[in-house]
């Protein structure tokens, strides 16, 4: 699994903005287990995200879609701590 439940994550494919750019999104929650694309995942951008329904009968633009994990990679950065916990004593 490439994502867990709070990560923010960039979206390398099958997720679009209005302007065909791929966004940056929030994980949700867990959705379902799909036998073809694996852990799909509840994802909230802050831009509309194009989307295709299950059956491909429908286009559409929602700020809350499912997506592939395989579709994301999360954004790391380096933790924040409210102390520095690595001073030295004068």
């Amino acid at each position: 699994m490439n994502c867990k439940e709070g990560d923010l994550a960039y979206a390398v494919r099958g997720l679009y903005t209005r302007h065909d750019r791929p966004p940056v999104v929030e994980v949700v929650s867990f959705y379902a287990m799909h036998p073809e694309f694996g852990v799909i995942w509840l994802v909230r951008s802050r831009e509309p995200l194009r989307f295709l329904s299950s059956d491909g009968e429908r286009e559409g633009f929602n700020r809350e879609v499912h997506a592939a994990d395989d579709w994301l990679r999360p954004i790391s950065g380096v933790p924040v701590l409210d102390e520095q916990l690595d001073e030295v004593p004068a």
